[in-house]
């Protein structure tokens, strides 16, 4: 279930809440990048095993359509050079298609699957992929957050 509230896109995977916090990181002039603006709760905060965080992301395509991009979740796992969406293979059409060539999107990232994951690695590490489908069961990743740490508490 996804709408379009302007000026933002707010993804819903579970639920979202929108909190205006000053930019974490910037983009950079003139290419496609992604940056992140905000988190609730705070990336640098801890968790509880039973929630997710929603993240506010800004992003900017050089000189191309909208219509074949989406942003993701990536969390690092134990395989080398390989990370997780936290949802199924091939459902990666989860992930809306971006509304605009810059533009700013929320997103909920439930934990609970990622928690239960024996592939994903501890500690749990998680950036945001700006990513170009280049066929049904292909893509391509355009751009990257940095990595946050979350800290995750035990019941």
């Amino acid at each position: 279930m996804f709408r379009l509230l302007p000026p933002t896109l707010l993804c819903l995977l579970s639920a979202c809440v929108a909190t205006p916090q000053p930019s974490v990181e910037a983009l950079a002039p003139g290419r496609t990048d992604i940056a992140l603006v905000s988190a609730t709760p705070p990336l640098t905060g801890t968790l509880t095993r039973s929630e997710g965080f929603t993240v506010r992301l800004k992003y900017f395509l050089a000189g191309v359509s909208s219509d074949a991009y989406y942003i993701t979740p990536q969390f690092d796992t134990f395989l080398p050079g390989q990370t997780a969406s936290g949802v199924p293979d091939g459902e990666h059409k989860r992930y809306p298609r971006l509304p605009s060539r810059s533009g700013e999107i929320e997103l909920f990232v439930p934990l609970s699957e990622i928690l239960q994951s024996a592939n994903i690695s501890r500690p749990y590490r998680v950036r945001f992929y700006l990513t170009r489908e280049t066929s049904e069961t292909t893509s391509l990743v355009e751009a990257t957050t940095k990595v946050y740490e979350l800290k995750v508490a035990v019941p």
